[in-house]
């Protein structure tokens, strides 16, 4: 009896380093057809051009890491030149340090070589109020035509924390399509309650829903986090360990 439960543990850890292992593999696969998929969006004619449109700073540290590590990193995205800019609809006013927030948002953008704009218009200052989606989707379509971008990435309906600033982004870009039927927009699925702080379960879930870019670790997201000093605070390390989006995005191409 006493051998049984001393060789119980070792075959746990066995299988455990073997599920690891395979989870590592599949994983890469599962980012190598992200960029893939990402890259048949494009028709060839021109620079390829994505935009991220998300509405405060922070916004691609909390919840758009794994698809900025998995884009800025692949080999694929270099050899087809792709470009990426940043249209961040605010300047994240609310805590009072706006420009503060734009500093450490331009930090971030130019570690990982992304263009990066950032709006300061009264109608989306950072709050709790849904914004006017129309003149939103004006300044997106001016941004969108002057750059040439053919595949837009941003919230889905449920703004990824059913903040109102992410769902009236969402809603501005999604207009867009009836005005410029070939742009393509990928919207980031929000993971649900339980989901949202089960990474091993988004990881796995990534790995049948496609596309999704992964991260096997939250480092990525805590290093980020770190340039966003003026809203770091004690808590921060937790949330970026625990959160599902320090792992994984999974898209809805619409």
């Amino acid at each position: 009896m006493g051998e049984e439960h001393f060789w119980v543990p070792p075959l746990f850890f066995v299988l455990l380093v073997i599920y690891t292992i395979a989870m590592k593999l599949w994983l890469v696969r599962v980012n190598r057809l992200f960029v893939q998929q990402l890259l048949s969006e494009f028709d060839g004619d021109g620079v390829p051009t994505v935009t991220f449109v998300l509405a405060h700073p922070t916004d691609e540290t909390y919840f758009f890491t794994p698809t900025f590590e998995v884009l800025t990193r692949s080999p694929y995205v270099a050899q087809h030149e792709l470009k990426i800019r940043l249209l961040v609809l605010s300047k994240g006013k609310y805590v009072g340090r706006g420009d503060e927030r734009t500093f450490e948002m331009e930090a971030v953008c130019n570690m990982y070589n992304v263009l990066c704009t950032i709006m300061d218009e009264p109608y989306t200052q950072e709050g709790p109020q849904f914004w006017d989606t129309e003149q939103i989707a004006t300044q997106v379509e001016d941004f969108l035509k002057q750059h040439e971008s053919q595949v837009v990435i941003t919230f889905d309906q449920y703004g990824a924390d059913s903040d109102p600033n992410h769902i009236s982004t969402f809603h501005a870009v999604n207009s867009l399509k009836e005005k410029m039927p070939d742009l393509r927009i990928w919207a980031l699925r929000t993971y649900g309650v339980l989901t949202t702080y089960s990474a091993p379960f988004a990881l796995t879930r990534a790995t049948v829903a496609r596309p999704s870019a992964t991260t096997f670790t939250f480092s990525s997201t805590n290093r980020n986090s770190r340039l966003h000093v003026s809203s770091w605070t004690w808590k921060t390390p937790f949330h970026t360990f625990f959160s599902s989006y320090s792992y994984a995005n999974s898209y809805l191409c619409l």
